[in-house]
């Protein structure tokens, strides 16, 4: 504030509060999926030689397992299989049960080093194959050697996959000085989108619930020197309060999807021209002369 010298002087007085900007945020739950097929494994002396499955990864390689009894069969020659990238020979024996038949399999899956981006476990005679990565996949098929058939094996998609809708999603939210960019990484698969300003990484997995992305968020947020940060247990609804006083621009949703808005509006005190002798002895930086 200057003052000049024929300025009259009359009471300091505060016409506007200090505030610190408050954004209110409304979160969304993510829906990202890894898939899950399912191939119920056949006991050898109910499987046919050279009965096969094929499967494929999120990279659309292809995976062709078949079954080799008493190492006296021969590879199918049906067009799947043909077609497959990968081919794999699952050994077993007679008088395998299912069981030993699933674990025979998941061993030389496991061991095959072109096998790739999907992992296996079992349930007494059934494999479950769970992508590494989020996303829908081909589902699962089944043949016999020449592909008339079905064949022995029964395979299902237990749950298919799905992108994520938040996955590289992110929002800006600002103080007096600078503005962020919380962004969300699912999985670990994400990569920062530069939506601008400095970027806050908020890991989430795959599947998490509105709570949990909002308690994931709130804590990124609340941890930064900028903010302080509380999230309703019950609507999930974020308060995030800026650290320092001062008027900032307003948060905008970017890429979030999120309700954001808000909730009040930061300010710097601002005061009334006049000031008594008292305040401008107590405040001697308001004062400047003209020249």
């Amino acid at each position: 504030m200057i003052l000049r010298p024929d300025q009259k002087v009359a009471n300091l007085r505060i016409i506007t509060e200090a505030q610190q900007e408050q954004t209110i945020i409304t979160p969304i739950a993510d829906n990202g999926a890894r898939e899950i097929q399912k191939i119920v494994c056949p006991a050898t002396a109910g499987a046919t030689q050279a009965d096969y499955f094929v499967i494929e990864n999120q990279a659309g390689t292809s995976f062709a397992v078949w079954i080799d009894i008493d190492a006296a069969g021969v590879q199918p020659t049906g067009a799947a299989y043909v077609a497959a990238d990968v081919k794999i020979t699952g050994s077993i024996a007679t008088g395998d049960t299912a069981p030993q038949v699933a674990a025979k399999l998941k061993a030389i899956m496991d061991l095959d080093v072109n096998f790739v981006d999907a992992v296996i476990t079992i349930d007494v005679a059934t494999l479950i194959i769970t992508q590494d990565l989020m996303g829908n996949v081909i589902a699962p098929a089944r043949h016999n050697a020449g592909d008339l058939g079905n064949g022995s094996f029964v395979v299902s998609t237990f749950l298919e996959g799905n992108a994520s809708n938040l996955q590289n999603k992110y929002f800006l939210i600002r103080s007096p000085t600078t503005t962020y960019s919380p962004w969300f990484n699912v999985n670990g698969e994400g990569v920062n989108p530069a939506g601008g300003g400095t970027a806050l990484a908020v890991a989430l997995v795959a599947g998490d619930s509105l709570a949990l992305v909002a308690s994931k968020l709130n804590t990124v947020l609340d941890n930064h020197a900028a903010f302080v940060s509380v999230v309703d247990a019950i609507t999930s609804v974020i308060s995030c309060t800026n650290a320092v006083i001062g008027e900032a621009l307003n948060a905008t949703v970017g890429t979030s999807g999120f309700t954001i808005y808000t909730g009040v509006q930061g300010a710097a005190m601002i005061y009334s021209a006049g000031m008594s002798p008292a305040a401008l002895t107590n405040t001697p930086s308001l004062i400047a002369a003209l020249s």
